[in-house]
């Protein structure tokens, strides 16, 4: 009986209130606009403007979007990549720096008040390596 009790009000504790990152995620699902700004790494801030990219193919906006996971990250010393900033129809919805280095794949951002440090996919690493790959040939 007992422990019949201690299920029901764990169950009803967990339950009460969504999760931040469910909250976020209900957030970016309307983004419709990524621009992405890659970091000089000497300096760590945007030195020219071609670093700039803006992202409107919406299978790249799915997938960078979904490569912020809900896995805490630690809080790495490594610097960071660059600099996202998701949209839907002008609005600033999140802007997270991030590292796509393989030993330092993370996301950093203030939701509601709070730093977050997450995990990036290794298909996110991907996909942003390949934006700025296209952009730092020239």
């Amino acid at each position: 009986m007992v422990s019949a009790l201690l299920v029901i009000i764990v169950f009803v504790l967990l339950s009460c209130g969504d999760s931040i990152d469910s909250k976020l995620n209900e957030k970016l699902a309307g983004a419709n606009k990524i621009k992405l700004y890659f970091f000089d790494k000497e300096h760590g801030t945007v030195e020219n403007p071609k670093m700039i990219v803006t992202v409107s193919k919406q299978g790249d906006i799915k997938k960078i979007i979904s490569s912020i996971t809900d896995e805490t990250s630690e809080q790495f010393k490594c610097g960071y990549s660059g600099q996202l900033e998701i949209f839907k129809d002008n609005e600033l919805l999140l802007n997270p720096e991030f590292n796509f280095e393989e030993e330092c794949r993370h996301y950093v951002f203030t939701y509601r008040d709070e730093v977050m440090f997450r995990m990036m996919t290794e298909e996110g690493s991907k996909l942003l390596k390949k934006y700025y790959e296209r952009v730092s040939k020239d």
